[in-house]
């Protein structure tokens, strides 16, 4: 890997060596997708770290060819059939793949094997179909439900890319239901959507926030963190990423799907580029998905357990201090930020909202789009009437 990376190194090098005070030299090369040279040597930086670790743990594997860490794959058919068998045995029939970190074993990871060709979606049905609830045929019953559906969609995003040609890759997409132009340039409302120009150093500031994970909407710049880092995130926190990019900042998806071909370790074609046309609005599907980041986290990270560990930054704005003890079941004083007594401190302190709305908590936050739009109407209502996002108890 160090060796294919090589070139890219060179380049991103002589990027750097060009960016002084003094005029860029001639043959200065041009940026990577548009992103700063920083950004693209800690995406090289990540992915090699990653593979060093990941060829340590191997020579370290279990007998059976799995890995001793959750962050390590061993790759080939063995490894992933044994991989897919533990899953549906022991955590498909209770995980919550909804959640923003699915690193407790609510996520597959099949979407590795799958990409590889270690594994066909027919087999993963196939295998995913033999465990049934109370010895019942109905599929419906079967808590391996989900992860068959999940085949069926990615059999969709093929299929459509297989279809539809240059469309899949093109900016206006092939929308079954068109944006609005929101350019004075035309009034024709049956046009595609008209991106945020690259060659506007606006665009390129925000797109640049937004790959580096310093839009200040923890969330984002969690998910962004842990796909660097790792070469991984869950579905929900890709989908906030896409709704942000397209819908808030009106940057070309093909850029964040890019990114993403970039950066991730389970990187498919047609599942990559077919979400993004979907969660951009811009695919073969009615529906607007516009993602309300902060309530979003509420709901699917709601002691903040996922944005702390990839910003670890927000302990200190909600209250890195200690909370004077307010239950008789809690020993002492609790720190902020305590992952173990997570439920208790919001109970106890309201402070830890700072994990979703830090902007109200430090003046100097500076958030890439108006905060206010990343609430759901009854969130928003609620934070107005009450000062916070939670319901009470």
């Amino acid at each position: 890997l160090e060796q294919l990376m090589e070139p890219l190194l060179r380049h991103v090098q002589n990027e750097l060596d060009g960016d002084g005070d003094g005029d860029a030299p001639a043959n200065q090369p041009r940026p990577i997708l548009g992103l700063r040279p920083n950004v693209l040597k800690r995406i090289i930086t990540s992915a090699l770290a990653l593979d060093q670790s990941s060829s340590s743990a191997n020579d370290k594997n279990n007998g059976d060819g799995s890995s001793n860490t959750k962050t390590c794959l061993r790759g080939g058919e063995t490894v992933a059939l044994h991989h897919l068998e533990e899953f549906c045995d022991l955590h498909a029939g209770s995980a919550v793949m909804n959640l923003a970190d699915v690193s407790n074993n609510d996520s597959s990871r099949l979407s590795h094997y799958l990409a590889f060709g270690c594994l066909s979606p027919r087999r993963i049905v196939e295998e995913a179909s033999k465990r049934k609830v109370d010895n019942n045929d109905d599929i419906e019953n079967n808590e391996n439900n989900w992860l068959m559906s999940h085949m069926t969609m990615r059999d969709f995003f093929l299929y459509t890319c297989f279809t539809s040609d240059t469309n899949f890759y093109a900016s206006k997409g092939m929308p079954v239901r068109r944006k609005k132009q929101t350019s004075s340039t035309t009034d024709n409302d049956n046009d595609p959507p008209l991106w945020k120009s690259f060659r506007n150093d606006q665009t390129i500031s925000r797109w640049n926030r937004w790959a580096e994970g310093t839009t200040g909407l923890p969330l984002i710049d969690a998910a962004v963190k842990e796909l660097v880092q790792t070469g991984y995130c869950s579905n929900r926190v890709r989908q906030n990423m896409a709704s942000v990019l397209c819908n808030d900042l009106s940057i070309d998806w093909r850029a964040g799907a890019e990114f993403f071909q970039l950066c991730l370790v389970d990187h498919c074609v047609g599942a990559n580029w077919g979400n993004w046309l979907y969660f951009s609005g811009v695919g073969p599907d009615p529906k607007h998905r516009h993602f309300r980041t902060v309530s979003q986290a509420v709901r699917y990270d709601p002691d903040g357990l996922y944005v702390t560990k990839w910003l670890p930054t927000l302990n200190r704005l909600a209250g890195n201090a200690l909370v004077e003890k307010n239950d008789d079941s809690l020993e002492g004083k609790i720190a902020i930020g305590d992952t173990s007594v997570g439920k208790s401190i919001r109970k106890l302190d309201g402070k830890n909202e700072a994990y979703f709305r830090p902007w109200d908590y430090d003046p100097s936050w500076n958030v890439i789009v108006d905060p206010a739009t990343q609430y759901t109407y009854q969130d928003k209502l609620r934070l107005d009437e009450t000062g916070s996002l939670y319901q009470p108890p």
